[in-house]
C-alpha cells in the first residue's frame, strides 16, 4: 500500500508548569487539554511530539530527510 497524501496534521499538546487554559481556549480544544497547556506544536518531526495526521501516519513518512534530534541541529 502506498500512502500519497497526508491529511490535516494532530498538533502535539506541550503542558508546562507556566502553561493555563487561554491556548487551548484559543485553540477550540476541549475543556480537558487546557490544564497547564503552556505550547502546541503544530509541525514536529521531533521524537517526544512528532506530528502524525487523523490516521496517526507520523509526518516522518512523507519527508525524506535525517530525522531531527533537536531544534539546533
Amino acid at each position: 500500500m502506498s500512502i500519497k497524501y497526508m491529511g490535516p496534521l494532530t498538533p502535539h499538546l506541550v503542558y508546562k508548569p507556566w502553561g493555563g487554559t487561554r491556548l487551548a481556549r484559543l485553540k477550540g480544544l476541549p475543556d480537558s487539554a487546557s490544564k497547564l497547556l503552556g505550547e502546541t506544536w503544530e509541525v514536529s518531526r521531533l521524537e517526544e511530539g512528532l506530528s502524525t495526521d487523523e490516521d496517526q501516519v507520523p509526518l516522518s513518512r512523507f519527508i525524506n530527510s535525517p530525522k531531527t534530534t533537536g531544534l539546533c541541529t
